[in-house]
């Protein structure tokens, strides 16, 4: 039987209604018209499969309307956040590849995504997320333990989008800074940025669809797959920790553990390279 991809159409329609409902805060439900779009193209994507440079347009356009409503960006910062917030997006697409991933990412993101909203009272937001976290439960349940539906892309998309706009939202209202939600997904983020950059030195194209990600690797070395989402789990589950833990120190005092961290990540998922290289090279002998 295949894995069924209806994630997003239970996830999406079901926060809609609860945002409406409960919380109907102007900000926030413009965020949900955003999402909205990114949400019905997606929905597309996975009943006849759109061209890759439509869906990026659609990333892209959406995205900027989005950001267009925080007024003190420059033509640099706006092209960052714009760049930075389609690739948050696709990543979610990216990372739902194995059961309980993209469930897990999360689970734990909006966990720690939730906390400063707490301790500073912005509870609109903290709502928002408390809904989340509400729909992504039952579906990690059935996801992850299982193996009964995939988000699709109308869910990881979506969810992506959700969650980068929910990033740079807090950090536009002081709530924390850009690196804080970056920190807590740089597992996973590494894990696709230093495949699109092994992808291009390889001279392939890294927009058609493909099975190189760590987490492919790690499955063609012969690694369980539930522990391989518990090993990204507890990494996304430290860096969320050490990103909590930095919010709180100057900005001077931050900059060595976060050097630090990312060098093991990066050393870790050159080591899991060289042995998928290895282990390559060995079968086609």
């Amino acid at each position: 039987m295949p894995t069924l991809k209806i994630g997003g159409m239970i996830f999406f329609p079901i926060l809609f209604f609860l945002n409406f409902i409960f919380i109907n805060h102007g900000p926030l439900n413009f965020i949900i018209y955003c999402a909205s779009i990114i949400f019905i193209f997606s929905l597309l994507d996975d009943l006849i499969e759109m061209p890759i440079t439509l869906r990026l347009f659609i990333h892209f356009f959406i995205s900027y309307i989005f950001l267009f409503q925080f007024s003190d960006f420059t033509i640099v910062t706006l092209i960052f956040f714009l760049v930075s917030l389609v690739w948050i997006t696709n990543l979610y697409n990216f990372m739902d590849g194995i059961d309980g991933l993209a469930g897990s990412m999360t689970l734990v993101g909006i966990l720690f995504l939730s906390i400063p909203l707490y301790l500073k009272e912005f509870y609109s937001l903290l709502l928002f997320n408390i809904y989340i976290l509400f729909i992504i439960i039952p579906f990690f349940y059935f996801n992850f333990f299982r193996s009964k539906i995939f988000l699709g892309d109308s869910g990881a998309v979506t969810i992506g989008f959700l969650v980068g706009c929910i990033g740079l939202y807090g950090s536009n209202y002081g709530i924390w800074p850009i690196w804080y939600p970056t920190l807590i997904f740089s597992t996973f983020g590494a894990d696709a940025t230093l495949t699109v950059l092994i992808k291009v030195f390889n001279r392939e194209n890294p927009l058609k669809p493909h099975k190189h990600y760590f987490f492919h690797k790690l499955i063609d070395l012969g690694v369980n797959k539930k522990i391989i989402v518990l090993i990204y789990l507890i990494f996304m589950f430290f860096s969320s920790s050490l990103a909590f833990f930095l919010l709180y120190l100057d900005t001077i005092s931050i900059y060595i553990p976060l050097i630090i961290y990312l060098t093991i990540i990066l050393l870790i998922l050159s080591f899991i390279h060289f042995l998928w290289l290895r282990y390559n090279f060995k079968n086609n002998q």
